[in-house]
């Protein structure tokens, strides 16, 4: 019998790269439902920091490591520089497991080198991928400029990584995926960056919808803090690229690539996709500076009242009472929207 995420995720063997997956919830939820996929799961910050900065990923990565070697664990993995920084956090990670300690570190690092060996036909020889998968990927500051060359370097940077087309099998080769909030598309002008750089649409999935009708498996957090990141309500979107045959780096005939079909079946509601391009993520927070649509898929609630003073929205009644008082509490005209 068929599980229904399932129907919703492919199911062919493949070679799956998550970048800067902060706290590796997302990852989990990947490897969890693409039993047959080969998962190689990073993060930006190193293995420390990750593990102070999200208490959460101590439980987190063990069970990562429990799905077996068909996944793998790689801290300080830049989004911008993959394929170096893949390199050199292998060797890291080599380092690492051949460091003496304490009998029981002792004993630690003798599991992970079996575990290495047995990697080697797997995710450890990993150099090209079907997927590359990048969500919410943000630099700290609100600038469009700085988000417009942060997404073109990450898909010129996923040129070295993506698998290439087979001229044999017209197959479309691997696949970069980038997910954004709101507007964030259009105002970082994802289009003309991936068509300048050589990248074609192939697909557009709701982000919360990736997994089916159940709630993502994935807490969402600034790599920054650590913190909850205030994205619920606002519209999320996976869009997916493939490189233009003559654009690809990495010659055809050098890899059997596996066939890079569609990883999400879902696709996207596209009056809700249009609807989002009017949603902007406010300064700091994520909060959004325009009205929720009723039809919103995410089930958390959203600020919906808004305040006729400033012109900014609350949770409800109470919130905006509150910042009445807080901030108005002299004007005489201002009325709950």
């Amino acid at each position: 019998m068929k599980r229904k995420h399932d129907m919703i995720l492919s199911t062919a063997a493949l070679r799956v790269l998550v970048l800067g997956d902060g706290n590796l919830s997302y990852s989990l939820g990947l490897g969890e439902r693409l039993t047959g996929a080969q998962l190689l799961a990073t993060s930006y910050d190193e293995s420390q920091e990750v593990l102070k900065k999200y208490t959460e990923s101590h439980a987190t990565v063990a069970r990562l490591e429990a799905l077996g070697p068909r996944v793998r664990v790689l801290h300080g993995v830049d989004a911008l520089d993959i394929q170096e920084s893949l390199r050199q956090a292998k060797a890291q990670g080599a380092k690492k497991g051949r460091r003496s300690g304490a009998p029981e570190e002792q004993e630690r690092g003798a599991a992970r080198a079996t575990a290495a060996k047995k990697e080697s036909e797997s995710t450890k020889a990993l150099t090209v991928f079907d997927h590359v998968v990048f969500n919410h990927p943000h630099t700290g500051w609100e600038d469009m400029h700085r988000h417009t060359a942060l997404l073109a370097h990450f898909l010129e940077s996923c040129k070295a990584v993506l698998a290439p087309a087979s001229l044999t099998e017209g197959q479309g080769g691997g696949q970069a995926h980038v997910t954004l909030a709101g507007d964030q598309c259009k105002r970082w002008k994802l289009f003309e960056t991936a068509e300048r750089l050589g990248y074609e649409l192939r697909h557009i999935c709701d982000f919360y919808r990736q997994f089916g009708p159940n709630p993502l498996p994935a807490q969402i957090k600034r790599h920054q803090s650590g913190k909850s990141f205030r994205l619920r309500g606002l519209p999320s979107f996976t869009y997916t690229f493939t490189l233009k045959r003559e654009d690809s780096p990495l010659p055809a005939s050098s890899f059997s690539s596996s066939s890079s079909s569609i990883l999400w079946k879902h696709s996207y509601d596209a009056a809700e996709h249009e609807a989002a391009m009017t949603i902007k993520p406010a300064a700091g927070d994520g909060r959004t500076t325009a009205p929720p649509s009723k039809d919103a898929p995410i089930t958390d609630v959203i600020k919906s009242v808004k305040c006729n003073a400033c012109g900014k929205y609350f949770r409800g009644p109470k919130d905006l009472r509150k910042h009445m008082v807080d901030a108005h509490e002299n004007d005489e005209d201002s009325e709950v929207s």
